[in-house]
């Protein structure tokens, strides 16, 4: 993770009012509102616009500090429809890590979970499917058929899997969300928001990094008559012009520029009698944006068209939720504007390096005794996601409770470390901190 430091000694020179020069920023800059003229006053800070996209609802979250960079209606409640799919694949993720079940553990596939309505990896009543086989089915190409057998092997019902689903969306701080079965098709109460989902997002991310990779894979290949998918690697080899494919259908592959080892090779894996049916990651953003590795489509005719969706540039995350969007292809178009603007103007900034220590004077310090200093400092590092023209205007102070007064003992909480930008002190950050040695009570005399 790319981070910018903010030293001690640069922040205490700030406070001193030394005049810094402000950054140079291009006219022709669409994200930036200077009209073109030089910044002169050392505190206007030239923020980023916010972006006006063709959805109703959107954020941008850093996935470091969980800090949101670009937001409307993050807690507006909308229909979740497939996004749904990442909180299910969250609780498989969550019985993998637990060691309740395997990623080769076999499901079987009832008849129930096969008759599934809507996008389906077509598995078999009656087939034993693997636990990363219904996963990718579920994350790449948003089987309904492969969610639901995964819910009831779990729960036993789906309808008791929805139960644990909000459990889980509950401990996660997933406030405004609900969930009515484990696929998100229409039917029952249930809802989101574009906050809940980048929550749910940077959760998975942090908590199952294994798991996460499944939605980076741009398709799947399913042999629907053995009932088991092929491998990427097989399938980049035997099927390199693997394009937009959504559910073709093949008996034999044709790749007439492979030599004839891997021919054979690939004649084993794509026998004639079996059937396969290929299907692409509905997540374009996978094939168009640099460094998109994730995560979700979802689309029914009361939710639009949506997309969690992250991508990692110069080692940095952001999590981009879109909500409702009229098409699939406005769908792709405004993921990719509010990914490219959270990647290109913002940045992380290490405001505090933990256990630093600050001195200021004890004398303001109700009862202290006089010619007494207070070093403070945090046990905690401090991260903030700033415009990138922010880090020359950065501050810190020391703000002390209201109520403090001395005797102050070594340990004691006394304030809070305050992060502010500009002359006009706006607060941007803050994090409490303790006293690092005593301070005594001056005499009644």
């Amino acid at each position: 993770m790319k981070l910018k430091k903010i030293s001690l000694l640069t922040i205490a020179c700030l406070s001193t009012g030394i005049a810094i020069s402000a950054p140079n920023i291009s006219a022709s800059d669409p994200y930036f509102n200077d009209n073109g003229n030089s910044v002169k006053q050392k505190d206007i800070i030239v923020k980023p616009i916010d972006l006006e996209l063709n959805v109703p609802a959107w954020v941008a979250m850093n996935y470091r500090t969980g800090d949101i960079v670009s937001q409307n209606n993050m807690d507006v409640r909308r229909a979740p429809a497939s996004l749904t799919k990442i909180m299910t694949s969250y609780i498989v993720a969550s019985e993998i890590k637990a060691g309740n079940l395997t990623w080769d553990t076999m499901i079987p596939i009832s008849h129930a979970a096969a008759a599934t309505g809507g996008s389906k990896m077509y598995v078999k009543a009656g087939a034993k499917v693997s636990v990363r086989d219904l996963v990718k089915g579920m994350d790449v190409v948003s089987g309904n058929d492969a969610t639901v057998a995964l819910a009831e092997y779990i729960a036993g019902s789906p309808k008791a899997f929805t139960d644990l689903m909000n459990q889980t969306a509950k401990a996660i701080g997933m406030n405004n969300s609900l969930f009515a079965n484990p696929d998100g098709l229409p039917g029952g109460e249930q809802y989101t928001t574009a906050h809940d989902m980048a929550l749910l997002a940077r959760s998975y991310i942090y908590n199952f990094p294994e798991a996460y990779e499944i939605y980076g894979e741009k398709g799947l290949v399913w042999n629907a008559t053995k009932q088991k998918s092929v491998s990427v690697e097989d399938r980049k080899q035997c099927l390199p012009k693997f394009d937009r494919a959504d559910g073709s259908v093949i008996n034999s592959y044709t790749a007439s520029n492979l030599d004839d080892t891997t021919k054979n090779k690939c004649s084993k894996l794509f026998p004639i009698q079996d059937k396969f049916v290929l299907q692409n990651n509905r997540n374009r953003l996978l094939f168009t944006f640099d460094g998109a590795d994730g995560m979700k489509t979802g689309h029914t005719g009361d939710a639009g068209y949506s997309l969690v969706s992250s991508a990692e540039q110069d080692n940095e995350r952001y999590i981009a939720v879109i909500l409702g969007a009229p098409s699939s292809t406005t769908r792709e178009l405004e993921s990719t504007k509010l990914l490219r603007y959270a990647l290109t103007k913002f940045e992380n900034v290490l405001l505090y390096k933990a256990n630093s220590p600050i001195t200021i004077s004890a004398d303001n310090i109700l009862n202290a005794k006089s010619g007494q200093n207070l070093t403070v400092a945090s046990n905690q590092n401090l991260y903030k996601t700033v415009p990138k023209n922010y880090a020359p205007y950065l501050k810190q102070g020391v703000a002390l409770d209201l109520n403090i007064k001395a005797p102050i003992k070594k340990g004691q909480v006394v304030g809070n470390l305050v992060i502010t930008v500009g002359d006009n002190k706006e607060k941007i950050a803050s994090t409490p901190v303790t006293a690092q040695n005593d301070i005594a009570k001056k005499g009644w005399w």
